[in-house]
């Protein structure tokens, strides 16, 4: 005998559009089309749930559905130094003679899985932005902020 995981009847385009709209979710920050945002809510397990983690952070109340009781955990977000060795950039890099890796995949053991999962929460928590205006909504966004910390620091544009 298998076990067959029973899905819940979908949630409806527009009452996703809805939430989005409650949320205070744009285009901007969201990172994407709202469309494009919407197609994906709908194809995943808690739909709404998947919605909130695109809302602009500081609408705490707008965040909470009406469906379930969300436990709310408190944690103190605090700051770190850490001196990072780098070498000074050439010129090859900025004006494209040199191969500069654009792309980062990556598989990490839990215990730095859970510090990307800290930073994360507290880039998100605090409304941190990328440089282009977009809030960190996800963790693709968290390692883009800390590599654009460290490009200001060593005075690269992006």
């Amino acid at each position: 005998m298998t076990a067959t995981k029973s899905k819940s009847k979908p949630v409806s385009w527009a009452k996703l559009r809805e939430e989005v709209h409650r949320l205070g979710i744009t285009e901007q920050s969201a990172g994407r089309p709202l469309d494009e945002l919407i197609r994906q809510a709908r194809r995943e397990e808690d739909p709404l749930g998947f919605l909130a983690m695109y809302a602009p952070p500081g609408n705490d109340e707008a965040r909470m559905t009406n469906d379930e009781p969300t436990a709310v955990e408190s944690r103190r977000i605090r700051t770190i130094s850490i001196e990072i060795p780098i070498l000074e950039p050439t010129a090859a890099m900025y004006d494209g003679r040199a191969h500069v890796n654009r792309h980062l995949d990556a598989r990490v053991p839990r215990p730095l899985g859970v510090a990307y999962r800290c930073i994360f929460d507290a880039l998100h928590e605090q409304g941190a932005r990328l440089d282009n205006g977009r809030y960190v909504n996800n963790y693709s966004d968290a390692i883009r902020w800390l590599l654009e910390q460290v490009g200001e620091k060593m005075g690269s544009s992006g």
